[in-house]
């Protein structure tokens, strides 16, 4: 089985095209690309890592606009948008299939 690294760094608009072609592909072949768990869980943390950056640098616009003495607003819906997108991470990361003996349930997830 492949080893399931999370995605941290940018990835292109090629790659991500690229990336896509062969997955498309795969599923075309009737490839077999293993258990989706670990996958899912790593999405997760990549996503969670994503967010962290994107909070830093909504935080690091504050910083500048303050200094440069223009109002921030806080940004509420950018940083709603990043609670969503932080509890859709914490989903992925404690996902277990339904039939595998480390279900979890999640509740208030």
């Amino acid at each position: 089985m492949a080893e399931i690294l999370s995605f941290t760094g940018r990835l292109n608009p090629e790659g991500a095209a690229r990336l896509s072609a062969a997955l498309t592909q795969a599923f075309a072949d009737g490839a077999d690309l293993g258990r989706r768990e670990p996958q899912i869980r790593a999405l997760g943390l990549s996503l969670g890592s994503l967010v962290d950056t994107l909070r830093f640098e909504l935080d690091r616009l504050d910083v500048c606009l303050a200094d440069s003495q223009l109002p921030s607003s806080g940004h509420p819906e950018c940083r709603a948008l990043l609670a969503e997108f932080e509890r859709f991470g914490e989903l992925a990361r404690a996902y277990r299939a339904a039939d595998a003996s480390d279900a979890v349930d999640c509740p208030g997830l």
